[in-house]
């Protein structure tokens, strides 16, 4: 008879790690299910936690490591019997193999075994199986461990670690209330788990609180992310950016280990091609990359726990970890066209738009530097913004390009100012005064009277020296006898509410008052 590899049946060594308690009481309530199932992303601390549990509840534990040689069934029962040999209270007969007079009954021979594998356990008892995702897909063990999971008796469990949700054989298995779920956000990491490792590794002492926390961000809750960023910062001190990168690079390695390397030609272009919108919609999946299936892809990678997860709502998107789209983005523009990112990104940019999505459209369009664009995005949004009391977003929307841009526009100089009137109204009132002159020759008179406007608020705003205001007054009547047209009736009430302001600080004798 064939050895089974003693990896294969033995739980993880535990060193010198940090036992999260918060978890630990929650797998205690959760084990009131035969099943409880942890899925999570590649690194997420799963089997480690479950170790660790069993470590501290000092729970009896049969621990299997599934493979892809579980995909045939017979060897994953004959494996999973020879798992069980050495904790069986009494001496028992060995558990049936899968021969292949039992091939047309396999949902009665896996309840059959299991009852006969949990007899010889002593509650409380555990049954780990640990990375089911590497069972392939296509394998009928998953329609029939439900079979066999439904003779979990009272004192035993069973737990399954892996990275991908539960197959939809055992999803069914929620009605009966026989299975119970963690998820990634349920692993991922709190700040005070955080601080919690970095003391263990005495890396809270060297670094601070505050650099471990700075970390803590960095990596978004990752297990992996903050242990390969403490391995680093145990060699060199964490320098801030410096830091990062040099952390950011090893984490990019094992991303593309686990997860870039492993997926097919069209998922992987559907990955680089999406990772520049900061959500991802379906329907823009599909527009991005041409592939219709795009939304089952996305599903199924976070069923998958691929470092995507899924938001509901009005606009159902997914969302990748914040590490693995700045690896995505990094491959993305290595391996593809530079013309094909701007043009990825410009795509992205115009769907964003066409939901109402300006604040990351813009952050798109600046990326390719289409600043014709945003100019107009700013053009259509500013009233509005400024309505909603906005002022910091329309402002760093105009931040966004270069200076010799905004020094040359008059409409970006009059929102600039009009961004910084009720913080800074003396700052403001230098980019009104530019916008004037702009507008002035530029011969545009909506612009010059808006500037005008808003200029006079400035210096009354101040609220010190209102003699600027002197120079401000004599020039409106030139501009209202220039005008062409009439000028429409909320401007007109702007400029009469001005005026009044501009002479009751000013002139306060002047016979219009």
């Amino acid at each position: 008879m064939a050895s089974t590899p003693l990896a294969k049946l033995t739980p993880p060594y535990l060193g010198k790690i940090y036992r999260r308690q918060r978890l630990f009481r929650f797998l205690d309530e959760v084990r009131s299910h035969p099943v409880v199932w942890i899925s999570a992303p590649a690194g997420a601390g799963k089997t480690t936690l479950i170790a660790s549990y069993l470590e501290v509840r000092k729970l009896s534990a049969l621990w299997y490591q599934m493979d892809e040689g579980d995909g045939d069934v017979a060897s994953f029962f004959y494996h999973l019997g020879l798992a069980c040999e050495p904790m069986v209270r009494n001496r028992h007969q060995p558990l049936p193999l899968l021969t292949t007079e039992y091939l047309a009954g396999l949902p009665a021979f896996a309840r059959n075994f299991f009852r006969e594998l949990f007899e010889r356990l002593e509650p409380p008892a555990v049954v780990v199986l640990d990375n089911y995702q590497d069972a392939p897909a296509d394998s009928v063990l998953h329609e029939i461990l439900p079979c066999g999971f439904s003779e979990i008796p009272k004192g035993v469990n069973v737990i399954v670690v892996s990275r991908s949700d539960p197959p939809a054989p055992m999803v069914r298995m929620h009605a009966s209330d026989s299975i119970a779920c963690l998820g990634w956000r349920d692993l991922a990491l709190t700040p005070e788990e955080t601080l919690a490792i970095g003391k263990v590794r005495g890396a809270v002492r060297r670094l601070g609180k505050d650099e471990m926390l700075a970390i803590h961000r960095f990596v978004d809750g990752w297990m992996a992310g903050l242990i390969l960023v403490l391995e680093h910062a145990a060699e060199a001190a964490w320098s801030g950016r410096l830091g990062e990168e040099v952390s950011r690079q090893e984490i990019f390695e094992y991303f593309a280990g686990e997860i870039l390397d492993r997926v097919d030609t069209r998922t992987r272009l559907l990955l680089l091609t999406t990772a520049f919108s900061p959500g991802i919609r379906p329907a823009h999946a599909r527009a991005l990359t041409g592939i219709a299936e795009a939304g089952e892809i996305l599903a199924r990678l976070t069923r998958q726990n691929c470092f995507i997860s899924r938001h509901p709502g009005a606009r159902m998107e997914y969302r990748y970890h914040p590490l693995f789209r700045s690896f995505l983005q990094a491959r993305a523009t290595d391996t593809l066209a530079a013309e094909e990112v701007k043009r990825v990104r410009g795509k992205a940019a115009e769907l964003l738009l066409e939901d109402r999505d300006a604040d990351d459209a813009v952050t798109l369009f600046a990326a390719t530097g289409d600043w014709e664009r945003i100019q107009a995005i700013v053009a259509d949004n500013a009233p509005a913004l400024i309505r909603q009391g906005r002022n910091r977003t329309l402002d760093r929307w105009i931040g966004r390009f270069p200076a010799e841009i905004i020094d040359r526009s008059g409409w970006l100089q009059y929102w600039s100012g009009v961004c910084r009137l009720p913080r800074d109204p003396k700052g403001a009132r230098e980019f009104l005064e530019r916008a004037f002159a702009l507008f002035e020759a530029e011969h545009d008179l909506r612009g010059q009277l808006l500037a005008w406007c808003e200029t006079v608020e400035a210096v009354v705003y101040e609220w010190g020296d209102f003699t600027p205001l002197e120079r401000w007054i004599p020039l409106l009547d030139p501009l209202l006898s220039s005008a062409a047209e009439s000028i429409p009736d909320d401007l007109q009430g702007r400029i009469s509410c001005a005026m009044f302001m501009a002479l009751v600080h000013a002139r306060p004798d002047h016979p219009d008052l």
